[in-house]
């Protein structure tokens, strides 16, 4: 009995348990009966969540994977095919599997080339497989990237549009100062860069508000983190006189940390300007332009005499909860001088057209400090940033003139702006809200110009000062309706307050001086309303409502003039991407402007010695703009295709017409304007294409633009309406030969521009062209030989033209972490550049005095 419960007993629990351990294989393929390569096959217990083995399909499609247990359940699975899933009983059977392609959006999934990935809005580029021999820093390598360019004073562009930020390892340390690191970041030091198109900075307003401009992010390589990272330069050499060039370039990056220090000193023809430093000032201290005799449009150490100087220090520390705290200061000191000599030609006077000629010598001195502490939390839920920054600026400029007589010019000017910003941001359940608080001080209390005629004694001395104090405050609200819908309401208030002074006299004579204050306030209530797919379509429209209270006072006379008025303004974004590869972005919409205090600056003030400016005619200036823009983005980064189109119209109403008056013979100019209907309208359209087809390690690059806008103005007591017209058209190759032996970089602009006066005087036409080539030579891979020619072929006059070419060559060996570079500048001796515009009714052509041949020896030590 008792062996007959065993026996039973032990059948049953055999019956109700699984099935020992199999083997189970199968082939996968497609609807076509192609094996599939590469499928994930997993593995799981009948009622299990979790896989307990998983394998991959072979070149055939086969696969075989191990089972403890049956019945078990398979699961198929790639990016490019439907999820199948199946439970297998017993293990007798070959398992034949079909799987279904599916449709996937694009821009959710990766797209990868040998050098390029692309997710999203995001486009990350292999340092490595762009960058080639000769490439000393990072920008070299930047300025190959499709759609990015980069201009003289080392400002990025992505399309025709600065970007917003410069990232490394995703911290924003330099602010828009980043060409310090750009310049000077080797190649070596970066693995990727990373291009944000349409980038949020703010994350709590990602998905409410996008920006229409790009930021860049470099990764560092993991050996160049948590190390110092930098170089040291010196150089000698001549040229007429004794050369010398010193730099000092310092990083070091960490998570929680990052420093970048520079020093920098020269009398080589290169001085420093930092993209970071707000150079706009109080009415009194813009008056007064540095170079306002004129300045070439050539590179710095063609003609100018200098010896210049610049620290940076900057440093940014990351606080728990994204938080950080950043210092950012720089000191910079320029003594420069230059030569040149200048012929205008006064159009559309009674007298003809009368000429003046004078030769300038220009020295300029200036001293500047800048220096920006800022603290920021950047979440999702919470942004709050808080900036406080000084700018002291120091002037005091020369110009030694010549002409029937000789006289000398100065100006000394001193400025200081002081300000802070705090911003934040709560986003809470859907709802958003905005806070904006901004308050600077900007006082000149020193502005003089004197102008001496060396046989007479003093000719002018002018006295301007001013002080501008504002405040700003805004506020805005919004609600997500739905994940595609959000409407809102914005606050703004803005207070200026103004005040001018100028005080001269002419020949031991006063002249009427000009006392002016008052405030200006700004208060706009913009109700918007936004519907957006993410990544595919965005539209927003707002409508701002500006009420303006306007109170200025001629403090000499006594005068009031008071405005107080409501101007309604519109705008309408449209942003459509149908792909990874297009991009459209339309913008249309009216604007009013209203002047400011400079309109009732209504008594001359000279701003050079025979220069005066009436800044307004006491009315106040309106203008109504009505626009519409448009740009088309085309990137194929597979196929290294990138295409950007834009197109512009605005057409602007304003309440004033300038009058330029000329004396007979040329000597003196006064500008001011009159209380007139004016109209202009502008026109702009312009393309860049790319192509890199890296089979031949060649980039193709075409760019071309055109321009029109008309405008009306006085003359002589004649309304003359001036049409302009503007095109360029330009073209690069740069591609690398013989296993990277050879290198070469071309580019060839065309430029023409047209001034049409209606019939009243003959059209003005001029052209000019330039062609510009870099070619390296690599013998060994140390050692690099260069030369680079700049060819200009500017139209002085009507069939007459200047041709200049500019010869450049150098040699650079890398020892180890050693660098030596002999390099020769102006080889062909070139000792004056001449070139001629059209300026509004002014023909004006210039000739500016060369540095001659040098030389310089740097050596270069990197850590």
């Amino acid at each position: 009995m008792t062996r007959r419960f065993l026996i039973s007993a032990l059948l049953t629990i055999a019956a109700l348990a699984p099935m020992a351990a199999a083997r189970l294989y199968g082939y996968i393929s497609d609807k076509e009966n192609n094996p599939l390569t590469g499928i994930i096959v997993r593995l799981y217990r009948y009622n299990g969540s979790s896989p307990v083995s998983f394998t991959r399909s072979d070149k055939n499609g086969a696969f075989s994977i191990q089972s403890d247990s049956l019945p078990a359940k398979l699961s198929f699975s790639s990016p490019k095919y439907e999820l199948r899933e199946i439970i297998v009983e017993d293990s007798v059977n070959l398992l034949k599997i079909k799987l279904v392609r599916q449709a996937y959006e694009l821009n959710e999934v990766i797209v990868k080339a040998p050098h390029t990935r692309v997710k999203g809005d995001t486009i990350s580029y292999d340092v490595s497989a762009f960058t080639a021999k000769g490439d000393r820093s990072i920008e070299d390598v930047i300025k190959k990237l499709p759609g990015i360019s980069v201009d003289n004073n080392g400002r990025i562009y992505y399309g025709e549009k600065p970007i917003s930020n410069f990232y490394i390892e995703g911290l924003n340390l330099m602010g828009n100062n980043y060409s310090v690191a750009s310049r000077n970041i080797t190649p070596d030091d970066i693995s990727t860069i990373d291009v944000y198109e349409r980038h949020q900075a703010k994350r709590v307003l990602k998905g409410v508000l996008e920006d229409d401009r790009a930021a860049l992010n470099l990764r560092l390589k993991k050996g160049r983190m948590l190390q110092p990272v930098g170089h040291v330069t010196g150089g000698a050499g001549y040229g007429g006189n004794p050369l010398w060039l010193g730099k000092l370039y310092g990083m070091l990056i960490s998570p929680k940390n990052q420093t970048i220090i520079s020093a920098n000193g020269n009398n080589a023809g290169k001085p420093y300007e930092s993209l970071d430093c707000d150079r706009d000032g109080s009415t009194a201290y813009s008056i007064f332009k540095r170079t306002p005799f004129g300045i070439p449009p050539v590179s710095e150490n063609r003609f100018l005499n200098n010896k210049s100087a610049y620290f940076t220090a900057n440093t940014l520390f990351k606080l728990p909860d994204e938080a950080s705290v950043k210092i950012n200061t720089s000191y910079n000191l320029e003594h420069s001088r230059f030569d040149n000599h200048t012929r205008t030609e006064y159009l559309g006077t009674d007298i003809g057209h009368p000429v003046f000629e004078q030769s300038v010598s220009s020295g300029i001195s200036r001293h500047n400090i800048y220096t920006v502490a800022s603290f920021e939390k950047n979440k999702e839920s919470l942004f709050i940033s808080d900036q406080a920054w000084f700018n002291g600026t120091f002037n005091d400029n020369s110009y030694d003139l010549s002409r029937s007589v000789n006289l000398f010019q100065r100006v000394r000017s001193h400025n200081f702006k002081a300000g802070n910003k705090l911003d934040a941001i709560f986003r809470r359940r859907g709802k958003v809200y905005e806070l904006s608080s901004f308050t600077s001080v900007d006082n000149t209390p020193v502005n003089t110009l004197t102008s001496t005629v060396w046989e007479n004694g003093a000719a002018i001395a002018q006295t301007v000062k001013g002080i501008s104090i504002t405040n700003s405050e805004s506020t805005s609200f919004s609600r997500l309706l739905s994940r595609k819908s959000t409407i809102g309401m914005g606050l703004f208030f803005r207070a200026d307050y103004d005040k001018l002074f100028s005080l001269g006299e002419t020949d031991s004579k006063p002249v009427t001086s000009n006392d002016i204050s008052g405030f200006k306030l700004r208060s706009t209530a913009t109700p918007y309303y936004k519907f957006s797919i993410p990544g595919k379509f965005s539209l927003s429209v707002h409508f701002p409502v500006n009420l303006y209270n306007i109170n200025y006072t001629d403090l000499a006379t006594g005068q009031k003039y008071i405005h107080n008025r409501t101007y309604v303004d519109f705008s309408a974004k449209l942003m459509y991407k149908p792909s990874p590869m297009f991009l459209t972005n339309m913008e249309t919409g009216r604007a009013f402007t209203t002047g400011d205090m400079s309109n009732f600056v209504v008594n001359p003030i000279y701003t050079t010695y025979r220069s005066s400016s009436c800044l307004g005619n006491g009315a106040l200036n309106i203008a109504r703009r009505d626009f519409i823009k448009g740009d088309f983005n085309y990137r194929n980064l597979l196929e290294g295709l990138y295409l950007i189109c834009t197109a512009s119209y605005s057409k602007t109403k304003h309440n004033t017409l300038s009058v330029n008056d000329v004396k007979t013979d040329g000597a003196s100019t006064t500008s001011s304007s009159i209380y007139a209907t004016n109209r202009t309208e502008s026109t702009f359209v312009s393309f860049v294409a790319t192509k890199d087809v890296r089979e031949w390690s060649t980039l193709f690059s075409l760019n071309g633009s055109g321009m029109w806008n008309t405008r009306n103005s006085i003359r002589s007591g004649h309304e003359i309406r001036t049409i302009g017209s503007y095109y360029t058209a330009g073209a690069r190759i740069e591609t690398i030969l013989f296993s990277e032996y050879l290198r070469i970089d071309m580019n060839a602009v065309y430029s023409r521009s047209i001034q049409n006066f209606k019939g009243l005087m003959p059209n003005v036409s001029l052209s000019d062209f330039s062609l510009n080539c870099h070619i390296s030579v690599f013998p060994f891979k140390s050692l690099e030989i260069y030369g680079k020619a700049d060819l200009r072929r500017n139209q002085l006059s009507s069939g007459l033209y200047k041709t200049n070419l500019f010869i450049d060559a150098g040699a650079r060996i890398t020892i180890k972490r050693f660098e030596i570079e002999l390099a020769g500048t102006n080889l062909t001796d070139m000792r004056k550049y001449e070139y001629t515009i059209c300026n509004a009714l002014d023909l004006q052509n210039y000739s500016y005095t060369l540095r001659p041949i040098e030389a310089l020896l740097t050596l270069r030590y990197s850590f």
